[in-house]
This record gives structure tokens, sequence and C-alpha cells, in this order.
């Protein structure tokens, strides 16, 4: 009777512990398919605008007539896979004689978290290591200094 008892509670015992048997915790995760986008595609993938320029203590440049003419307003910038930055100054020039583009070079570095940027907006030229605040297939914001004072420029399309 002692041993029917023993297999009776190891039966139990068994039942128990493979009904209660923990999950396999390595399961795969669903895999995203989405391909991911470099931020060079994002870059060249378009032409960009500027949307928004602001300074630190001077707040909103870009709508500031002093500060940067309605002529340079339209201009419009393509980052080339070659690493050049490219102006237009079209439709609305300045001047005349103004050509109808000028380049630069731009590099994206620091894993694609800040650019090297040459650019001349308006009366600002900006030559700099700039910081991409954001880049996505609408928006790229970089935050910069002229002449010390941090600034943020915002492209779009």
């Amino acid at each position: 009777m002692n041993k029917l008892k023993f297999l009776y509670i190891v039966a139990i015992a068994t039942v128990v512990f493979v009904a209660c048997k923990k999950e396999d915790d390595t399961k795969e995760e669903p895999k995203n398919n989405t391909p991911t986008v470099s931020a060079q595609t994002y870059l060249s993938d378009t032409t960009w605008k500027i949307t928004a320029l602001t300074a630190d203590g001077l707040g909103d440049v870009w709508n500031n007539a002093l500060l940067v003419k309605t002529c340079n307003k339209d201009n419009s910038y393509y980052f080339k896979l070659s690493n050049i930055l490219t102006s237009y100054d079209t439709p609305n020039k300045c001047s005349a004689s103004d050509p109808d583009s000028t380049s630069g070079p731009y590099k994206l570095i620091d894993s694609d978290k800040k650019m090297y940027l040459d650019l001349t907006v308006g009366t600002i030229q900006i030559q700099d290591t700039t910081e991409i605040v954001q880049l996505d297939a609408k928006t790229l914001k970089l935050n910069f200094s002229y002449s010390g004072i941090p600034g943020v420029i915002t492209f779009g399309h």
C-alpha cells in the first residue's frame, strides 16, 4: 500500500511539474520586414527648402527681412550622394548677376548624428559641424552656431 501511495504522489507531482512548465522565453520576436532608410537616402532623395531659422537671443531670423532677404527664401538645396550640397538661387534672384547655383561640401559624421556643412543662407555663412536634431522623409533640423550664437535651421519640402 505504501508503494501505491508513493507511486500516486510521484504521478501527481509529475503531472503538476509538466503542466506548470515555464513557457519558452526564447521565442522569436516577429520580424519587421520594413527596410531601414539611411540618413544619406533621406537627404539625397529630394530637394529641400529652409522653412525656419532661429537664433538664441534673436528669435525668428527667417522672417526678419533685415537678416534674410525675401529673394533668398525661395532657394532650394540638394544634398548630392557625392557629398556636395548645391543651393539653387531660383526663381527670384537677389541680383541678376547672382549665379543660378552654388555648391559646397557636406558630410555626415558621427554615425549620422552630425553633419559638416558649408552653406550660405542670405547673409549667414554656416561653415561648421552641426548636430542633426531630426532627419526623416519630411524634415531636416540642425543645431548650429553662427558667430558664437546657437541656432536651429529647419529644412522641409
